[in-house]
């Protein structure tokens, strides 16, 4: 069961699946917004399988949540459900 792993940071957000030798990267920035985050990550991992997705942020999250917005990213992260907004799974072929 590969695993998609997103990093969220300052100036970039990463993506890497198990099995596939280097991460992927594009940029973040104190502007973006759990919604740019989202469509970032889903073309950085475009043409990868997985089934499951793991997802790092600068900021607490409980209950599937984000608690507060990231000081070093944009605003409207509180509140944001990452569920709806994590890439779907794509199963490998």
């Amino acid at each position: 069961m590969p695993v998609l792993a997103i990093d969220v940071g300052g100036p970039h957000v990463k993506v890497l699946v198990e099995g596939e030798p280097e991460p992927r990267e594009g940029d973040s920035g104190p502007l973006m917004t759990g919604e740019q985050m989202v469509a970032a990550a889903r073309q950085l991992a475009e043409g990868w399988g997985f089934d499951r997705v793991a997802v790092g942020i600068p900021s607490p999250v409980h209950g599937g949540r984000v608690v507060a917005d990231p000081i070093n990213l944009g605003t409207g992260w509180a509140g944001y459900r990452l569920r709806d907004g994590v890439p779907k799974c794509r199963r490998r072929s």
